[in-house]
């Protein structure tokens, strides 16, 4: 996990009312990673408050080359960690659907998509360019820009995956009615490996939750996240907790745990949860930090 950048002073903030119900009301839920986090009162959505205003400082600044080559992510180990959570989530969609057009929204360097077998026809967006470039190279039709603001060319698909990627958006609720618009008839859209606050490392950590890191907007849980799409014209297929037999499930993360919370919670107590030494403190790996959602277009 990339280590909190330094965010230059200058830069503007913004308060933000709840994406998906439009109350004011929110109660601070945490401090971490240079952030402030805060719970809607109406309908528990957490959301990054204040969150940095200008999106293309954003894109630039944190979604850099640096951000895509780290270097944890190509030891062997990760690699076959995640070749084994994309084995899972490749089973997982190929029972509802087994082919056709594919858009995988916040594609990065294409690799999900790359490693996918079967008859698909895959098109991929991402806000940076350098993760478009590795992408197209595997043979993805690929758009720049963010999802909900792009036309892909009057198309429409018969699954949308969005991977590790709507808690990084602007606007959940605005990605989950485009996805609607853009899908087929009975089309599926898939939310997978998103933040989850309701996790037992979300309840302990907060914050502080493996699943956070300083570019991510929002933490869902199951209940919000479903019932939004519910509201939105989805029916729900099948919801999962992505841990055991991914590869992330380590005893040697487990082992840490007393660790890592003890920091936590002396930096919690002693409200330093921000400081440099302590507002990059992560839980482990565990069941339930990240949520998949598989719905269906009604």
């Amino acid at each position: 996990m990339r280590l909190t950048q330094e965010i230059e002073p200058n830069v503007e903030f913004e308060g933000i009312d709840c994406d998906f119900c439009s109350s004011k009301k929110y109660e601070v839920w945490a401090q971490s990673r240079s952030n402030r986090l805060t719970r809607c009162s109406d309908c528990g959505l957490i959301r990054t408050n204040p969150r940095i205003k200008d999106k293309d400082y954003k894109y630039k600044k944190l979604y850099d080359s640096a951000y895509f080559l780290q270097k944890n992510r190509f030891t062997k180990e990760e690699k076959d960690a995640r070749i084994k959570t994309y084995q899972k989530e490749y089973s997982s969609l190929f029972e509802i659907v087994k082919g056709g057009k594919i858009l995988d929204v916040g594609c990065g360097m294409g690799t999900f998509l790359s490693e996918m077998k079967g008859d698909w026809n895959k098109f991929g967006c991402d806000v940076s360019e350098f993760g478009l470039q590795t992408a197209a190279q595997f043979g993805i039709k690929t758009y720049l820009g963010e999802f909900e603001e792009l036309n892909f060319d009057i198309q429409k698909f018969d699954v949308i995956y969005m991977r590790a990627s709507l808690h990084h958006t602007y606007s959940p609720s605005k990605c989950i009615k485009r996805a609607h618009e853009l899908l087929n008839a009975n089309g599926i859209l898939a939310l997978t490996m998103c933040s989850n606050s309701d996790g037992v490392m979300g309840k302990l950590f907060r914050g502080h939750v493996k699943s956070y890191d300083q570019t991510v907007n929002y933490l869902f849980n199951s209940k919000t996240l479903r019932w939004f799409l519910e509201k939105t014209g989805f029916e729900i297929i099948c919801c999962e907790y992505p841990y055991f037999g991914t590869g992330y499930n380590s005893i040697r993360d487990i082992l840490q745990f007393p660790i890592l919370y003890s920091k936590y919670i002396y930096a919690r107590f002693k409200k330093i949860e921000n400081s440099i030494n302590f507002r990059d403190i992560a839980s482990p790996a565990f069941y339930g930090n990240y949520l998949n959602i598989y719905a269906r277009k009604k």
